[in-house]
């Protein structure tokens, strides 16, 4: 009986140390994915660094700002990667090495969360709204309310957003009363109306000259 007992014993141990092994093995393989993904988010920083020519002296300051937002912005499904993706498409599109604090960031990637139009697509759309004097926190403002007004209207919010990104170069064209804010507006009545923005674009242009409104009105 106690040969019996101390065998029962033996196994218990065996398949405890089996689970313990097995656990190893996982921890293990966890740790390397981890490592693998932390020197990916690491890449993706160091080449928006140097895309951007930031000087040695500010490399740490401008890795630790993409590092500190991520905590925030984390939560949002944006990491490092994504970040450092924002930072460099933006700086790319104002066509300076305009770095962001962290607030800016966090504006940019709570606009790609809240759109269909992702990192890239969300800091493309601030850069462009940069060059009309709205910074990244007043374009994530600005494209909160688009989506409330296109939601008052029953029109799909993306779509509006995703139109506005599109046709920004109209509102260097043409004078837009209330500025970018009348460009959504039209924006959004063209999508509800399933018009395309740069057709009426082409329509407001004939009627400027009287030909074009007799021709219009005929």
């Amino acid at each position: 009986k106690l040969h019996e007992e101390a065998l029962k014993l033996v196994k218990k141990r065996v398949v405890a140390i089996k689970a313990l092994l097995n656990a190893g093995k996982s921890l293990s393989k966890l740790l390397i994915s981890q490592k693998d993904y932390l020197l990916d988010q690491q890449k993706a920083v160091k080449e928006t660094e140097l895309s951007m020519g930031v000087l040695s002296s500010q490399a740490n300051a401008f890795r630790n700002n993409i590092y500190k937002t991520s905590i925030t912005t984390t939560n949002l499904g944006i990491g490092t990667k994504e970040l450092a993706q924002i930072q460099g498409t933006y700086s790319d599109n104002v066509g300076r090495a305009m770095v962001l604090n962290e607030e800016g960031l966090t504006a940019i990637a709570e606009m790609a969360k809240g759109t269909t139009l992702g990192a890239e697509g969300a800091a493309e759309l601030a850069a462009n709204m940069e060059n009309f004097g709205i910074s990244a926190k007043g374009s994530a403002k600005l494209v909160e309310g688009i989506l409330n007004t296109s939601h008052a209207m029953g029109v799909n919010g993306a779509k509006v957003v995703k139109s506005i990104q599109k046709n920004m170069d109209l509102a260097q064209k043409y004078h837009f009363k209330g500025g970018i804010k009348g460009l959504a507006k039209m924006a959004a009545l063209t999508t509800k109306f399933k018009m395309e923005m740069s057709s009426v674009a082409g329509f407001a242009e004939k009627l400027i000259t009287p030909e074009g409104a007799i021709e219009v009105a005929a």
